[in-house]
């Protein structure tokens, strides 16, 4: 149970500032008397100070006995000094009014007769006398007591045993006080001894620390060597299995071709008969050839020896409707792939405009005539065709590659460059919003054969100007197309007077 500091101090027999000053000594600094101690603190405060109280209390039945319950007769002032120094020796030895009278170092009677008046005590100690001898009484005197020895002496060895309680009772405090610092030091070295053992821990502790943490540098680079491994491994996996599909697939096409084989093979045996039936074929005609003769063997039969007289009569039949189909018919003996060849590059279908006959026969075929101007191979019913087409066979034969035109709106370039796909000419269109700076202007030209300006009305002169002098500089032939419109025929028309004039110059 919990008690009051005050109430233990009178439990032990002890004085309170003795109690409080353990207290304090065993982490109770601020320890009050009037405080409530817990009941382990007061149990510790019991065991470590109870020894002192019980010699204490040892010590006062030792006093009671040595000290008369009956003391023989003394005077007043003796009565009245011991009675002080029993008061004294109380208040040095007691420290507190709950003991139970353990500080006291005389007996009950005493310190009754103590307390008791001079008069009642006198007349106490002479009512036996006069019970006994009233009638012989002795007249006394009014002279002062004598002092009694035997009462000094008692006086002294009260105070030296009050002395020496005070002396075992500060002895038993400082021993108690002793045992607590013995505590505290056997605690400390044990606390010590833990401390130690706990920096020889944490020392372990430490070396495990950076042995693992180590440890985890030397996992987390194999990790990361895991990682690398693992991407090329899923590297070198996703290509073996492109692999795997190609093989794959071109397993299936070896499947495949050895089924076209197989179709081709009986293909091949197939052409082989029919191969074996047109040779025979071929040999039955020979010979009905041979049989028959030639066409212009025939011919020179006829007396036709030359052979523009011979074109003569056979464009005459084939060109009548009524003889040309018989003509055909009897032309059996015919070579069909040199037929088609010489159709293919020496006719191409013209119309009757001039110069689309004139680019014909420009590249050395033969115009087959057409009635309609959209079958013309040449201009397909477009005069802008027909005269960039014109354009294109004069740059061709005078060497020129490629042409720089500077201008034009997008209608007349998207046009330009519609017709310009597939020829033998290169075509190279310059706006005329870019910045025209010298150098640029310079290296442009430095790369085509001829440019090609438009009139002031079309391009500013500001744009064209620079491109004109670097064509100069760079003795290259400058186009100019005149008018106020800007188109294929005039440009094509312009270039090609342009090119003829610096051909015939070049020639002579």
């Amino acid at each position: 149970m919990k008690t009051k500091a005050y109430k233990l101090a009178a439990e032990l027999g002890l004085q309170e500032n003795s109690l409080l000053e353990w207290l304090r000594e065993n982490g109770y600094p601020n320890a009050r008397r009037a405080d409530t101690i817990r009941a382990d603190v007061a149990q510790a405060a019991r065991k470590a100070l109870g020894r002192g109280a019980r010699t204490h209390r040892s010590g006062g039945r030792a006093s009671r006995t040595t000290v008369p319950s009956r003391p023989p007769p003394q005077s007043r002032k003796s009565r009245q000094s011991a009675r002080q120094s029993g008061a004294h020796a109380s208040v040095r030895g007691g420290g507190g009014g709950g003991g139970g009278g353990e500080g006291f170092k005389v007996s009950f009677a005493e310190l009754l007769e103590s307390h008791l008046p001079s008069d009642a005590t006198a007349g106490r100690q002479a009512l036996p006398d006069t019970r006994i001898t009233q009638a012989t009484r002795p007249v006394t005197t009014n002279r002062p007591p004598v002092p009694d020895p035997a009462d000094d002496l008692r006086i002294r060895v009260a105070r030296a045993e009050s002395e020496r309680d005070r002396a075992q009772q500060e002895v038993d405090v400082e021993r108690a006080r002793a045992e607590g610092y013995a505590r505290d030091i056997r605690r400390l070295e044990r606390e010590l001894i833990a401390t130690r053992e706990d920096t020889t821990a944490l020392d372990a502790l430490r070396a495990d620390t950076e042995r693992l943490e180590l440890e985890r540098a030397r996992l987390k680079q194999q990790l990361a060597e895991a990682h690398d491994e693992r991407a090329t491994l899923e590297q070198t996996c996703t290509e073996l299995q492109t692999e795997l599909q190609d093989t794959r697939a071109a397993l299936d096409e070896a499947k495949q071709g050895d089924i076209d084989h197989g179709t081709v093979l009986g293909d091949l045996e197939t052409a082989r008969q029919r191969e074996i039936a047109w040779r025979t074929r071929a040999l039955e005609l020979e010979r009905a050839v041979a049989q028959g003769g030639d066409i212009i063997k025939l011919l020179k039969g006829q007396g036709l020896e030359a052979f523009r007289q011979q074109v003569r009569v056979l464009r005459t039949l084939l060109g009548d409707e009524s003889t040309a189909l018989p003509v055909l018919r009897a032309i059996r003996q015919v070579d069909a792939p040199a037929l088609e060849k010489l159709i293919e590059e020496r006719l191409r279908p013209t119309c009757a405009h001039p110069l689309c006959n004139r680019i014909t026969r420009g590249a050395d075929q033969i115009p087959l005539r057409v009635d309609d101007d959209s079958e013309c191979a040449v201009c397909g019913g477009d005069a802008e065709q027909r005269w960039f087409n014109h354009m294109v066979q004069e740059c061709s034969q005078s060497g020129i590659r490629r042409l720089l035109v500077i201008g034009g709106d997008d209608t007349i370039q998207t046009r330009l460059r519609a017709l310009s796909q597939g020829q033998p000419v290169d075509l190279r269109l310059v706006s005329a919003d870019e910045e025209a700076l010298p150098a640029r202007a310079a290296g442009r030209v430095e790369g085509c054969d001829a440019l090609i300006l438009w009139s002031s009305w079309v391009v500013p002169a500001r744009i064209s100007d620079p491109y004109a002098q670097a064509a100069l500089a760079a003795d290259r032939p400058i186009v100019s197309v005149l008018g106020v419109n800007c188109g294929v025929v005039p440009l094509a028309r312009a270039t090609v007077n342009r090119v003829a004039r610096t051909h015939v110059l070049r020639a002579v």
